[in-house]
């Protein structure tokens, strides 16, 4: 659907906190069939087997289709909406036709750690085998396969990345699956960029990538063009080259999703604080929703900071109802509340949770981040609150540093979150802005490496061989302010030298560690000034978020209590002191609350 015909859909109006508008049986921009499919059971593939789940799914009809372009492609796009069954179907379409019969592997890359681990165990539960023989997963600090005998092997995309540094032509696999590629990531784009190169050298090398909203053309005109310089640097044969162009065609196919009509309503004005106006939207829907059967609520959230507000303020909405349901001592018949937060540094499980089947006369609210956007399908959503941002690093390539800014989202992630409340059933979405917002916001986001920092990016190039880096062939290139600053930083840091070549000695080891090149040089230096434990500590609470944490109503108290660390020295030192002081503790969960 284009943008202008989404745009001009007629929307609905309202109010947080009143009373909600009129049902209309008017499309929205999310319809995919008509409203014949209202009621709906929301667990209506619950007692199917797992081989007739699967030929259900919106893919199941494409399986062929796939596997014949894949013989006749190398390259092949597949743009499909969340919950088609691209992401855990593929995979196995290639191991079921053969793709891993000669003892190579079938990579599939995910941006996150939470969809990494779960794709790997859904494959497996389908498969009916252990997770970490045929189905395995690899995420920082964790590998989750067996070496000989797993077929199938899931991983974050950085990973792939640091495989590449000794394996540069990625042996081992038959086909890597780029999944989430509309996500834009950094590391995305650099092994698009990578994969491009490999599959000159690698004819036999397949690559897919699945999506589910991204620039197509522009990525297929990636695959399909080749740099002048490949026959100047390779004294391609005219043969070679015409054969060369030949196996670089790259198809796009488009799979169907399966979605139920969407009723999008639209705040009348701006709201002043999208929080409250979420808890008042979420408030809203339980109250007027109550004599519907099932129906969870997801709530996408700028920040984390944001969720744990609103997480904070439903939980004393849940008190007030249950002291009222026991005052009164009658049955209410508004259901049970379930109140999850879903944030990408939560831990593991406590983000399992929002998986979870929701129990009889309950209904689950999920407050979560972007992370709930693409990457994860939620069960049992049929409500939808989107409070319109996204909260994103940008670099300012003067000062030399990132800054996390909140932005209006982009065309594509209103339409996926909308989406996610008719997987199910019949849903309802709840922006909170008004449809003028949503006419001047832009169709796609930048992708992240044109607005953050460069000098890993660069430094992980560098080691993989990349000495020019303007020439290297990126599927969006970077400002060239960026790429300037991120060698002047790694030169300073003397991670290459004056030709701007790497250094053995130092930017070598620097490459080889999962940091920052500034992170990096420090840990390594630490080694000569013996202050190893101390640098690790430091290093280790700068890639979470501040260990300082400010509730709204207490402001005050936590600023006396932080001020007990505080030292001259500066800030990395007061972190040091709230660690060392954490070690000493008999209690450290308590610790951590006070």
């Amino acid at each position: 659907m284009s943008q202008n015909q989404s745009k001009s859909t007629t929307n609905k109006y309202w109010k947080p906190g009143s009373t909600r508008p009129p049902r209309q049986q008017s499309s929205s921009i999310v319809d995919r069939q008509d409203s014949t499919s209202e009621n709906v059971d929301l667990y209506q593939h619950s007692s199917m087997s797992i081989v007739q789940h699967r030929r259900h799914l919106p893919i199941a009809a494409y399986r062929t289709h796939i596997l014949h372009l894949l013989e006749k492609y190398r390259t092949l796009i597949i743009i499909g909406e969340t919950g088609s069954g691209k992401s855990t179907q593929i995979p196995q379409y290639l191991l079921e036709s053969g793709w891993t019969r000669n003892g190579k592997l079938i990579c599939m890359t995910e941006p996150r750690r939470i969809a990494t681990i779960q794709l790997a165990q859904r494959i497996a539960d389908e498969k009916d085998v252990v997770l970490g023989k045929e189905i395995g997963y690899r995420i920082r600090f964790e590998d989750v396969y067996s070496s000989g005998l797993t077929q199938i092997l899931v991983m974050t995309e950085g990973l792939l990345l640091r495989e590449l540094m000794y394996d540069p032509l990625l042996t081992r696999y038959n086909v890597i699956i780029i999944d989430e590629a509309h996500e834009r990531s950094i590391q995305t784009d650099l092994l698009l960029g990578l994969l491009k190169k490999i599959q000159r050298r690698r004819r036999d090398l397949r690559l897919i990538i699945t999506s589910a909203t991204i620039d197509s053309e522009r990525l297929r005109a990636f695959f399909e063009h080749q740099p002048t310089s490949i026959s100047k640097t390779e004294n391609q044969s005219e043969e070679n080259k015409n054969e060369d162009e030949k196996l670089n065609e790259c198809f796009i196919m488009s799979v169907e999703g399966r979605s139920y009509p969407v009723e999008i309503y639209h705040t009348t004005e701006p709201v002043p604080d999208y929080c409250k106006a979420c808890v008042d939207t979420c408030i809203q829907i339980h109250e007027n929703e109550k004599y519907n059967e099932q129906g969870d609520i997801l709530c996408f959230i700028s920040g984390q900071d944001d969720v744990v507000r609103i997480i904070r303020d439903l939980h004393d909405y849940a008190r007030r109802l249950n002291d009222e349901q026991q005052h009164l001592k009658r049955k209410d018949e508004r259901k049970k509340l379930i109140i999850l937060p879903l944030y990408a540094s939560l831990k593991f499980l406590d983000q399992m949770k929002v998986f979870e089947k929701t129990p009889i006369n309950t209904r689950k609210i999920i407050v979560a981040t972007n992370i709930a956007e693409t990457s994860l399908t939620i069960p049992n959503i049929v409500y939808v609150i989107d409070c319109g941002y996204v909260r994103l690093k940008l670099f300012n390539p003067e000062f030399g540093f990132e800054v996390l800014t909140t932005l209006p989202i982009t065309c594509s992630s209103a339409l996926q979150r909308a989406g996610r409340a008719g997987r199910v059933r019949s849903g309802k979405a709840y922006r909170l802005y008004p449809a003028a917002e949503y006419e001047k916001m832009k169709e796609f986001q930048l992708p992240e490496i044109q607005r953050c920092d460069l000098a890993l990016a660069v430094l992980q190039l560098k080691a993989l061989g990349i000495h020019n880096i303007v020439r290297f062939d990126f599927p969006s290139p970077p400002p060239s302010k960026n790429l300037l600053q991120a060698i002047e930083c790694l030169y300073a840091l003397r991670a290459i030298d004056q030709q701007s070549h790497l250094t053995s000695d130092l930017g070598m080891k620097m490459a080889e560690l999962p940091l920052h090149p500034a992170h990096a040089r420090v840990l390594i230096l630490s080694l000569e000034y013996g202050c190893t434990q101390e640098i690790l500590k430091i290093i280790a609470s700068l890639q979470v978020k501040h260990v300082f944490h400010s509730p709204p109503n207490e402001k005050m108290r936590a600023a006396k209590l932080h001020s007990n660390f505080a030292c001259q020295e500066g800030d990395l030192i007061t972190v040091l002191n709230v660690i060392k002081a954490f070690e000493q503790q008999m209690m450290p969960q308590q610790f951590c609350d006070k």
